[in-house]
């Protein structure tokens, strides 16, 4: 077959055999003619060449495997000398059209690993961005271990993403390596950056705060690429968050939001930042703050075509207009971001978004509409093998089925989410799941029990970033201790709300959805010692959950259905 072609079109075949696919264009540039185009036509009319769909190509082809193979045979044997060169030149041409992978596979293929490091210093930036960490690990990877390492940015990417799939010893071993280099200056303040991130995995903040110390102190002696300044300040502020220094948090994560805004290509990083800060912001209190850093988040995501990223802040904003207890904002959003992480098949987004979805239905009473989606949230958990997600889900189907007065189908929920926050190993999840079985408790008049589980909670709650869930927990046990008639134990727990909600720019609206659920601990709140002007805030704003719920026939109609374990 081969020795019918002309010299000329032989020549083409072999040379362009180098291509996993033959974009029409880049064999112009590689040959240095113009009539790739015709060739590959004619080619395929004999059936020697396929035409196959590339992005952004208007035609592309490749070569039956026989013929390539054999075609590739005789590359090598004529191009032995050259043949590196050529494969680089011909994976340039692939990955300027944005066909990197197949650009790798050349480089690869003719052993050109330098080319191939350099190459991927780009790509992985772009799958670190997107989280991809075990595509870029597996790419990475494929590359000889000593190139790996002669390319610093390389080699902390690859440890970067060692760490956040969970093999610390991997990842620290590398950074380390890369430290240890005697020309290694210009790159040691990212390499602490990444040492610090290890570190904050390890829950080791003391340490990770002084090695972003150092990288800063670093970068005060370079010209220092402002995306890794901005990503010191970020790495730090979250240092800070862990270790429940507000103030200091804050002041970080404000500064890195200023270098993205002084320095052009770090939207996304502004993003992240700004998403960041926004959960600091909500998980002390203040959720007007929070919503605003979480609107900002999701437009900039959607301006630079995040998808991933608009929709974890879509359902960060929920988060928000929840705490604030601005329930149809919440439920118009959540049903954006259903929405958009169905047509994307983002499945543990979207389960995150129907059981957030399930807990405001629940707050409005529309009990039939929480168990909807909480059984939704559920079933998508398991499909993504999200533990905690379920457990989540199996929590709100058992207070709904204590709300509705189905006391017998609640505590087999609980017992399932108990199982999975074991095995999810969440001691913050834990004391949600207490706090929820106190409720039960409370409403089947086992009072000690109740108080028995509330001191749980209350004790893994301690050391975590938890005052919004405790002032929660310490409002039910206020009401435990009433009905027990324990008035200076009352008092007590009261005082410690007092101060959780006392702290500047604490909104007190996030009890608004228990008071709605448990009309009996609104009274708890009246006797919030020094507080008079929250709780009148906090009155209002359940009155005005209270009268835009109107749901009783609903109600009615929910205590009618019948349970079966973790569905209706």
């Amino acid at each position: 077959m081969l020795e019918r072609q002309t010299d000329e079109l032989e020549s083409f075949l072999a040379t362009t055999s180098i291509f996993p696919i033959l974009i029409p264009k880049a064999s112009d540039a590689l040959l240095g003619i113009d009539s790739s185009y015709e060739i590959l036509q004619e080619l395929a009319r004999q059936n020697l060449a396929i035409e196959v769909s590339a992005p952004d190509e208007a035609t592309a082809y490749v070569y039956h495997s026989l013929l390539r193979q054999l075609t590739r045979t005789r590359l090598h044997e004529r191009e032995q000398d050259s043949l590196e060169e050529l494969g680089t030149r011909s994976g340039d041409q692939l990955r300027e059209r944005g066909h990197w992978e197949e650009a790798l596979d050349i480089f690869s293929d003719v052993d050109a690993y330098l080319p191939a490091a350099d190459f991927l210093v780009v790509v992985s930036e772009t799958m670190a961005a997107d989280k991809q960490w075990k595509k870029l690990a597996s790419i990475v990877d494929l590359l000889p271990k000593s190139v790996i390492t002669s390319v610093p940015e390389l080699a902390i990417r690859r440890a970067q993403a060692a760490a956040e799939e969970g093999d610390l010893v991997y990842a620290l071993d590398e950074v380390m390596g890369q430290k240890e280099r005697e020309d290694f200056a210009r790159h040691m303040p990212w390499a602490s950056l990444e040492q610090s991130n290890i570190k904050l995995h390890q829950s080791d903040t003391r340490e990770a705060q002084s090695l972003i110390v150092e990288a800063q102190h670093l970068m005060e002696t370079q010209d220092t690429d402002p995306a890794i300044v901005a990503h010191a300040h970020h790495s730090l502020g979250i240092s800070y968050a862990m270790s429940r220094q507000f103030t200091e948090a804050r002041a970080c994560l404000e500064t890195g939001l200023a270098v993205c805004a002084n320095n052009s290509g770090l939207s996304r990083k502004s993003a992240k930042i700004s998403s960041d800060l926004g959960t600091l912001m909500a998980d002390n209190g203040n959720s007007r703050f929070a919503k605003i850093q979480f609107e900002r988040a999701a437009q900039t995501n959607h301006d630079i075509g995040d998808d991933v990223g608009r929709i974890v802040a879509l359902n960060n904003l929920v988060y928000a207009y929840f705490l604030l207890a601005q329930l149809p904002e919440a439920i118009k959003v959540l049903h954006e971001s259903i929405s958009e992480s169905t047509r994307l098949n983002f499945i543990r987004d979207e389960a995150y978004a129907q059981v957030t979805l399930g807990d405001v239905y629940a707050a409005q009473r529309q009990y039939d509409k929480a168990v909807e989606a909480y059984t939704q949230g559920n079933r998508l958990g398991k499909k993504c093998d999200e533990r905690r997600i379920q457990a989540f889900a199996l929590d709100g189907l058992a207070r709904c089925a204590a709300d509705s007065g189905q006391i017998r189908w609640a505590r087999p929920q609980l017992d399932e989410g108990t199982i999975l926050v074991q095995e999810a190993d969440s001691s913050w999840q834990h004391g949600v799941t207490m706090v929820s079985r106190a409720i039960i408790d409370i409403k089947s008049d086992e009072i000690d029990r109740a108080l028995n589980n509330l001191d749980d909670a209350l004790a893994h709650f301690e050391g975590e970033s938890a005052d919004l869930v405790e002032c929660r927990t310490r409002l039910c046990k206020s009401l435990a201790l009433q009905s027990r008639g324990d008035t200076e134990l009352v008092n007590a727990e009261l005082e410690r709300m007092a101060e959780i909600l006392g702290v500047e720019g604490r909104d007190p609206y996030f009890l608004a959805s228990d008071i709605a659920h448990t009309p009996q601990l609104r009274e708890m709140v009246c006797h919030l010692p020094w507080l008079e002007l929250v709780s009148e805030n906090l009155g209002m704003q359940v009155d005005h959950v209270l009268s835009a719920i109107g749901q009783v026939e609903q109600d009615r109609q929910f205590t009618r259905m019948e349970w079966q374990g973790d569905s209706v």
